[in-house]
């Protein structure tokens, strides 16, 4: 049996904006299927679970997408990829720029100023409480970490380097 070409009207998506085909309620598939997702709790976990497992059957593919994706959008990923570590100490991106201009956009260690280092700035916390200590440009929270954040050892470090 032959599959029927259904003939979309196209005009302007009701949600997102974009001029699509409008399968259904004025809205672009996408934009439905995320109205669908956010109205039926059931429908979503059924999207999710079928989504996961295709994932899982489909593991190079989706390797290959991913990385296209980031090659294609290299500055997308890079706001990915800082959204994802703010996300693990609980900060918003304005939490980050009010951080960045507290500390001038120079690390809380040495002053080197972000533009000279050539990235942004590594937020620093404390292992123990997870609470926010400050950015420190790649090298300072490297070497932080390398002495286990400890100060006694950071002195026994600075007694060696005055010593030689």
């Amino acid at each position: 049996m032959p599959v029927r070409d259904r003939k979309y009207r196209k005009g302007d998506c009701g949600d997102c904006g974009k001029e699509r085909k409008l399968p259904a309620k004025g809205l672009c598939s996408p934009c439905y299927n995320r109205s669908r997702r956010k109205a039926d709790p059931a429908y979503a976990a059924r999207c999710a679970e079928r989504s996961k497992k295709w994932r899982s059957e489909n593991r190079e593919r989706v390797n290959f997408l991913n990385k296209r994706s980031r090659d294609n959008n290299p500055e997308a990923q890079k706001i990915r990829n800082r959204r994802y570590i703010l996300k693990q100490y609980g900060l918003t991106e304005d939490d980050y720029v009010e951080l960045c201009e507290k500390q001038s956009y120079r690390c809380a260690v040495c002053s080197v100023h972000a533009n000279d280092i050539n990235c942004s700035l590594s937020v620093d916390h404390n292992h123990d409480t997870g609470k926010v200590r400050g950015l420190l440009c790649r090298k300072c929270n490297q070497g932080i970490g390398l002495l286990q954040d400890s100060p006694d050892i950071l002195r026994l470090a600075l007694n060696y380097l005055e010593r030689g």
